[in-house]
C-alpha cells in the first residue's frame, strides 16, 4: 500500500510539473544544461573612438530595423529560456513609433516565439514578470506603475499619482519592490508594496537597480554616506555592503544581478564587474571602450553564463551616431561572446 501511495504521488508530481500555463509562457524549469541549438555569431571586438564633433552628438539612430533589449530569465521559464524585448520599425517611414513586444527564446531548441501578439509594450519602461505570470511595469511617459497579466488582461494602476521605476516582483508575485518619488519634500525611496498597491515598507537601497535571490536583494546601498555594492537581507532589513563604489561623473551602475549565492555582477559605463560577498574580492570581467555598452543582463543559473544586451555604436559622419542593439551570450569562464540569432 505504501509503495502504491508513493507511485500515485510521483505520477501526480510529474503531471503537475509538465503542465504549461495558458498564457503563452513555457513553464519547464530544469537545472540540467542542454546542448544549445541556437544560431550564434561570434562578437568581434571593434574598439573605436566616436567622433563627437565640436557641438556634441546631434542625433542617435538605430541602425537596424529590428532591435533587441532587456533579456531576463525567470524560474518559470527554465534555465536556458529567456524573455526579451523586441523593437521593430514600421515599414512606413512616416510612422515614427516602433512596435515593441515581449518575446521568448529557447537556447536548447533554438526557437523564438512571440509571447502575446496583441500586447504592444511600447509604453513600458522597466518591467518584470512574476512566477504567476503577471507583468509589473512603469510607463514610459509619466512613470506610473501598473500591473497586468501576460495575456493583457487585468491592467491596473498601482500608486496613482506617484512616479515609480525599476519594479521587480518579490515573494512569488505577492509583493513588488520599486523606486518611487515622494513629494514635500522631494525624495526617492525604494519601497515594498503588495500586488494591490498598498505600501508595506521602505528599503535601505540607494538606487533602483537590484536583483533577488534567496530573500536577499543585490544592489547599491549607503554605509556612512559611502555607496557600496552589496545586498539587502529581507529577513532583517539590513544592508550588507561588500565593495565601496566610487561613482565617477555620470558613470552609474546600469544593472545588478546575482551570479550565485556568493557573487554579484553589475554593469556600468566601464564594463562588466564581479564581487564576492564573502571575501570582498573584486574582478573586472570585461572592460569596454567608447563605442560599446553592456546594458541589462540576466544570469543563466549554475552555468557561469549570462545573457546580456550589447550595444555597438559607430559614426558615419561627425555628430551622428548609429547604434545596433543585440542580445549576446557571454561565457564568464572563457570570455567568449556570441550574438544570438533572434530573427
Amino acid at each position: 500500500m505504501k509503495l502504491l501511495y508513493l507511485l500515485i504521488i510521483s505520477i501526480l508530481v510529474l503531471i503537475y510539473t509538465s503542465c504549461d500555463d495558458d498564457n503563452g509562457l513555457n513553464v519547464d524549469p530544469t537545472i540540467t544544461p542542454c546542448e544549445y541549438t541556437s544560431d550564434f555569431t561570434g562578437v568581434v571586438d571593434t574598439c573605436i573612438t566616436l567622433d563627437w564633433g565640436s557641438g556634441g552628438i546631434q542625433a542617435t539612430t538605430e541602425a537596424n530595423d529590428i532591435n533587441f533589449f532587456r533579456p531576463f530569465l525567470r524560474p518559470q521559464f527554465g534555465n536556458e529560456n529567456f524573455a526579451y524585448i523586441r523593437s521593430e520599425k514600421d515599414p512606413d517611414p512616416t510612422v515614427l513609433q516602433s512596435a515593441v513586444t515581449i518575446w521568448q527564446h529557447d537556447l536548447c531548441k533554438g526557437e523564438s516565439f512571440l509571447v502575446n501578439p496583441d500586447l504592444d509594450v511600447s509604453s513600458f519602461n522597466h518591467l518584470d514578470i512574476s512566477e504567476n505570470n503577471w507583468i509589473v511595469f512603469s510607463a514610459t511617459s509619466g512613470q506610473q506603475l501598473y500591473k497586468m497579466k501576460v495575456n493583457g488582461d487585468g491592467l491596473t494602476e498601482l500608486l496613482p499619482g506617484m512616479k515609480c521605476t525599476f519594479p521587480i516582483w518579490l515573494d512569488e508575485g505577492e509583493n513588488i519592490l520599486c523606486n518611487c518619488r515622494f513629494e514635500n519634500p522631494i525624495s526617492f525611496l525604494n519601497i515594498i508594496l503588495n500586488s494591490e498597491g498598498d505600501i508595506l515598507d521602505t528599503m535601505n537601497l540607494s538606487t533602483g537597480n537590484y536583483d533577488l535571490l534567496s530573500n536577499r536583494v543585490a544592489g547599491l546601498g549607503t554605509i556612512d554616506n559611502i555607496t557600496h555594492i552589496g545586498y539587502l537581507d529581507l529577513d532583517n532589513e539590513e544592508f550588507v555592503g561588500t565593495l565601496a563604489w566610487p561613482l565617477v561623473g555620470a558613470c552609474f551602475v546600469i544593472d545588478v544581478a546575482w551570479l550565485d549565492e556568493s557573487n554579484i555582477l553589475w554593469t556600468d559605463c566601464t564594463g562588466i564587474h564581479q564581487v564576492n560577498i564573502d571575501t570582498g574580492v573584486y574582478t573586472s570581467v570585461k572592460e569596454v571602450c567608447g563605442n560599446v555598452d553592456y546594458v541589462t543582463f540576466s544570469v543563466i543559473p549554475h552555468q557561469n553564463e549570462i545573457i546580456i544586451h550589447f550595444r555597438n555604436s559607430w559614426n558615419i559622419e561627425p555628430n551622428t551616431v548609429f547604434s545596433e542593439n543585440e542580445i549576446v551570450h557571454f561565457n564568464l569562464e572563457t570570455g567568449e561572446e556570441r550574438y544570438i540569432d533572434l530573427e
